[in-house]
């Protein structure tokens, strides 16, 4: 399996960022990043090709990764979502697919492979 899908990942913790990056795109994902909602809503905004899942944490400076999720949505019909943090709040979002920091890259690729199936 060589996976070729886009990745938007949103989280504010730049070393989080970076390595689930380069996690991600050594399984063959493109990946787009950004450190918070603002710069993810005018990312996709100026990324006409398709989005297949947004990564995104929980806990963003300037909104929530559920708005996030929410406001992408209304914009990308049918996009996918997996949400991360370091807190327990996946009871903010029940059906959506959830993974506790810290996590190994193994983790984070099956949790990608299944919210993206």
């Amino acid at each position: 399996m060589n996976p070729s899908e886009t990745l938007l990942l949103v989280d504010d913790e730049a070393v989080v960022r970076r390595l689930a990056t380069t996690v991600l795109r050594k399984a063959g994902y493109v990946v787009l990043e950004a450190g918070d909602g603002r710069e993810a809503l005018a990312l996709v905004e100026k990324h006409p090709e398709p989005i297949h899942l947004v990564v995104s944490d929980l806990s963003l400076p300037d909104m929530s990764g559920v708005e996030l999720v929410v406001r992408l949505s209304a914009a990308r019909q049918g996009l996918r979502a997996l949400f991360i943090s370091g807190h327990l709040e996946a009871e903010e979002a029940p059906d959506v697919p959830f993974l506790g920091k810290p996590f190994t890259s193994a983790a984070l690729l099956e949790k990608v492979r299944e919210a993206l199936t």
